[in-house]
């Protein structure tokens, strides 16, 4: 690919860098938020070769890119303002309501998966050494990866608190400080004292924030509207100085009496809705989550989840990202198919790569947008496969230990490994033999063969 000539492109049918408000990348997609969605084409967009498909969603274009995301990325923060904080505001075509929460989450949690999910791939391979006795866990060699790969969870909150604060147009570092104060040790010795503490006067309920996520997004969007509000009062030759000491003076301790008890409630309030869920039918909730997770990240609403599974994950196990990663590795499945029946040699390359960058990598979305969309014969079968292999992990009880991409060097993370491996497997394999059976391409029934 090249990337100057792609990145030139689709700054050009993006509306220009003047158009954009903010832009991040993922592990597949270019994420602009647009000032205005009528500058945009879309149809130029989708015939920039390289590009596989535009997700086009309320003031928010997604470029779907693959594995080649990161290199057009660092193109265009090289060669445009498109990176540049003065660059950032609202644009007029605004996300509303509930796009506007997927929205901040998504701008919110993206910066971090390579550390989320670098960290994450750690541990499940520390998993796997201490259960197979090929490291000691009370070696220090053990300690030092474990620290290692434990940290981003741990500091989870200041990083979200800096990358959300970004994605609201206000100082990261303050965001991030604001958080931090939370796990100062200070204050963490007054947690786990256990003593009662009042902040003028006020009582305050203490919580242990390391490795939370809900009162960081509270806090972050509360310093949002506050940080604008005190900037309306001060005046500018004092503001570099007075607003940030402001605003750590009192969203701090407003975090500390209402954000963070409430924040800290809410997510174990979700936390025990999932538990209830998969204890009540774990097979119903494995089929159900594992059918259907794709057609969440076809429309990008698993960002929504994704929080949830992080919240679960820091309370010590989540049954969801299993289910999750057997949907995924049934659109794997998907690819192995189409490349084992493909004649044309376009597809079947396509395919093929798909299939390597699935496995060892976790990308679903080339496989999703690039084949499952253009042949849509092929999404009952991923529905069908990814609802037996999540059947298959939910009621065999697999939880995830650590934040991993769903491929085949993560699945040290989930226990019970063998159960696991069978969902997988069950997924992957049964996505891949409806299409060898049944054919991928659109046309007839998929209850019966197509005729060649």
């Amino acid at each position: 690919m090249d990337y100057e000539q792609v990145g030139k492109e689709i700054l050009v049918y993006v509306g220009g860098e003047e158009n954009v408000s903010d832009f991040v990348h993922c592990a597949t997609r270019l994420r602009f938020s647009v000032r205005d969605n009528a500058k945009v084409d879309i149809k130029a967009l989708e015939a920039v070769k390289g590009v596989i498909a535009v997700v086009k969603k309320s003031g928010n274009i997604q470029v779907v890119l693959g594995q080649d995301v990161a290199h057009v990325y660092n193109w265009l923060v090289k060669n445009s303002r498109l990176d540049d904080p003065k660059n950032r505001d609202v644009g007029q075509d605004k996300p509303a309501g509930t796009a506007k929460i997927f929205d901040l989450i998504s701008g919110t949690m993206t910066p971090l998966i390579p550390a989320l999910v670098g960290s994450g791939l750690l541990k499940g391979i520390l998993i796997v050494l201490t259960s197979f006795n090929l490291m000691s866990s009370a070696s220090g060699t053990y300690f030092i990866l474990s620290a290692a790969s434990n940290a981003v969870f741990y500091f989870l909150p200041i990083l979200i608190g800096a990358s959300c604060a970004r994605k609201l147009g206000c100082n990261q570092y303050v965001g991030g400080i604001i958080c931090a104060a939370l796990m100062e040790p200070n204050f963490v010795n007054l947690v786990t004292a256990g003593e009662s503490v009042r902040f003028l006067g006020i009582p305050v309920i203490l919580f242990n924030y390391t490795s939370s996520v809900f009162p960081a997004f509270i806090a972050m969007i509360a310093y949002y509207w506050f940080d604008k509000l005190i900037r309306k009062i001060v005046p500018k030759q004092a503001q570099t100085a007075v607003v940030p000491a402001i605003c750590i003076a009192v969203i701090v301790p407003l975090t500390v009496l209402v954000f963070g008890p409430f924040g800290s409630y809410f997510g174990k309030v979700t936390e025990l809705i999932f538990t209830f869920l998969s204890n009540t039918s774990s097979l119903l909730f494995g089929v159900l989550l594992g059918g259907t997770y794709l057609l969440l990240v076809i429309f990008g609403l698993h960002w929504g989840v994704m929080p949830l599974m992080i919240n679960n994950i820091a309370a010590g196990a989540d049954a969801t990202l299993p289910i999750a990663t057997g949907s995924n590795f049934a659109v794997f499945g998907i690819a192995l198919g189409i490349w084992l029946k493909a004649r044309d040699q376009k597809v079947k390359a396509a395919a093929g790569s798909s299939t390597l960058s699935g496995l060892f990598g976790g990308i679903s979305e080339p496989i999703l947008f690039g084949l499952v969309l253009q042949h849509k014969r092929t999404l009952p079968m991923l529905i069908i496969a990814g609802a037996i292999g999540g059947g298959i992990i939910g009621v065999t009880g697999v939880t995830a230990k650590a934040f991993v991409f769903p491929n085949v060097l993560s699945v040290g993370a989930c226990q019970p490994l063998l159960q696991y491996l069978i969902g997988l497997f069950v997924a992957f394999a049964s996505a891949a033999a409806m299409i060898v059976i049944f054919g991928y391409e659109d046309g007839g029934s998929i209850l019966k063969k197509k005729r060649l």
